[in-house]
């Protein structure tokens, strides 16, 4: 599989969960959210240098849902005369994504008892509230601040998806206190792994490592062949998940025109 495909499948799977729209285009593909207007949910994936033509097409799709013009694909020294191409036209580099999978074997002796399925209505408000304790201003692990639409996109997500499988949220529990959360979703042989973090009186103690190896544990057990996150490079996350055994495959760029 190569690395396009991966983000491919990536698209795949915020189409059947986060994303109102999947726009297929003869040379890009266009995601768009109808609750949350940030271009992390509303951009065009190409794998090849495109023109000003095509270009422009992608900024009136993506103007037409009022959202600002955002192109993503991976960083590699073939993209280097586009991106001159569109730092004329105006676009700037925003985040960097470092797409990064676990290769190894999960360690044996890891007490999975302690992590519980999101299976019902009640469980849905419980890992909903954990998050939310995950995701706070000035939290030095935590570059992405608090959560906002992301709350409102998440609870739509696993109310249209838990009954069909391929979607899952997890919960960790220390002594009956819900601390910890995670999803994992996948396309065929493609896991996904996100939405991981704990609650702040619990960090160092292991549960963030318990839950994330809990998912790829999880999607090995289905016989899934790739587990993968995406985190910016440099960032806490990034080195916790280097920390626990996740390399770096490639990396990926968001240029977005304001």
């Amino acid at each position: 599989m190569s690395n396009y495909n991966i983000l491919e499948k990536f698209l795949k799977i915020q189409e059947n969960t986060l994303v109102s729209k999947l726009i297929l285009l003869n040379f890009a593909k266009i995601i768009y959210n109808e609750l949350d207007p940030s271009f992390y949910w509303n951009f065009a994936l190409i794998d090849q240098p495109i023109d000003k033509n095509k270009i422009n097409k992608i900024e009136k799709t993506l103007k037409f849902f009022d959202r600002k013009p955002a192109i993503y694909f991976e960083n590699t020294n073939f993209f280097v005369p586009f991106i001159e191409v569109l730092e004329k036209d105006g676009y700037r580099l925003n985040s960097e994504d470092s797409w990064m999978f676990y290769e190894e074997e999960v360690p044996k002796g890891l007490n999975f008892n302690e992590i519980k399925r999101v299976e019902s209505v009640e469980d849905l408000n419980v890992w909903l509230e954990t998050l939310d304790k995950c995701y706070n201003d000035n939290d030095l692990q935590n570059p992405y601040g608090e959560l906002g639409n992301y709350f409102d996109l998440a609870e739509r997500a696993w109310k249209k998806n838990n009954s069909i499988g391929k979607f899952e949220y997890f919960i960790a529990f220390k002594e009956l206190i819900p601390v910890a959360v995670a999803t994992l979703t996948y396309e065929e042989n493609l896991g996904y792994i996100s939405n991981v973090g704990s609650i702040q009186e619990v960090r160092g103690q292991g549960y963030g490592k318990l839950i994330t190896l809990f998912c790829v544990n999880e999607a090995k057990r289905l016989n899934i062949e790739q587990v993968c996150l995406a985190t910016e490079d440099g960032t806490y996350p990034n080195k916790f998940y280097k920390k626990i055994g996740f390399k770096t495959r490639f990396m990926a760029r968001y240029y977005v025109k304001e």
